[in-house]
Formats: C-alpha cells, sequence, structure tokens
C-alpha cells in the first residue's frame, strides 16, 4: 500500500518550464534573504529609479530646481550690479573728498600773508592793465573823430570853393 501510493503520487508531477523554475528560485530566494538585504535592494532600486527621473525634463521636481536656478541667477545678477553701483559711488565720494581737501587747502594757503600780498599785487597789475587800454582805446577814438572832422572841414571847403567858382 504506502509503497505503492508514493509511487503514484511521483508520477503525478507537474512539468515545469526551465524558466519558471528560474523566477521561482529568484523569488524563493528573494522571500528568504532577510529584511535588511531586501530593503537595501528596494533602495537601490529606488535611486536608480530617482536617478532615471531627475533627468526627466518635464517633472515637478525639475521644473521646481530649474525655477529655482533661474530665481538665484538673477539674484546674482542684481548683486553684482549692486556692487558695481556701490563701488562706483565709492569712487565718486572719494573724489568729492579729495576735491574738497584740495580746495580746502587752497584757502588756507590763499589766507596767508605773502599769498594775500601777491594777489593783491597781481590784481592792481590786472586793474593798470585795462586802465591802459581804456586809455589807449580813448585816444584812438579822440584821434578817428578828429580825422573825420578834418577830412568834413576839408569836404565843406571843397564845397564852397566850388560854389564860389561856380558863381
Amino acid at each position: 500500500g504506502a509503497a505503492g501510493a508514493t509511487d503514484t503520487a511521483r508520477q503525478t508531477g507537474a512539468i515545469v518550464a526551465a524558466t519558471d523554475v528560474e523566477r521561482m528560485k529568484l523569488s524563493a530566494t528573494i522571500a528568504g534573504q532577510s529584511t535588511d538585504a531586501r530593503a537595501a535592494r528596494e533602495a537601490s532600486l529606488r535611486a536608480m529609479s530617482q536617478a532615471r527621473t531627475a533627468k526627466w525634463p518635464n517633472t515637478l521636481d525639475a521644473q521646481r530646481q530649474k525655477k529655482e536656478a533661474a530665481r538665484h541667477e538673477r539674484l546674482q545678477a542684481e548683486e553684482a550690479l549692486r556692487v558695481a553701483i556701490d563701488k562706483e559711488e565709492e569712487a565718486f565720494k572719494a573724489e568729492q573728498r579729495r576735491l574738497a581737501i584740495e580746495r580746502a587747502n587752497k584757502m588756507l594757503y590763499d589766507q596767508t600773508d605773502r599769498v594775500k600780498a601777491l594777489h593783491t599785487r597781481m590784481h592792481m597789475a590786472d586793474i593798470e592793465a585795462v586802465r591802459n587800454e581804456q586809455v589807449a582805446f580813448k585816444a584812438r577814438t579822440k584821434e578817428r573823430d578828429r580825422r573825420r572832422e578834418s577830412l568834413w572841414v576839408e569836404q565843406q571847403k571843397d564845397m564852397l570853393r566850388k560854389m564860389d567858382a561856380a558863381e
């Protein structure tokens, strides 16, 4: 009895393809693995999937990153512009300070007695030159008026002579 029953059980076994046997073995080994190994495999698969999707430009995350990169770039450009304006403003202020110091030093120098005396002499020389020019202009004007008068008198005398000769 018992031996005959085992022979019949052996004969009624199913035929399984080699690929199905491999799949079953793989499934059995995965199921038999510890939970740590399974978690590591899932993490590896998840990382590979995320690495692949990270290259896709049409995901929400990619669009958010693109928007953030554009914002960061715009902020850097604005900061560069502010730095350039600050440098220009600093140069302008430095030039203004230099000119103010130069003016103050000139005013201090001009207040010394020797410089005051020099300025007075220069001013007097300018006044004298203007006065000499005015005197020369007046003399030229007077000479021109005298010549005109003399010419007019000569013309009148000629006219009188011609009128006397015509009578």
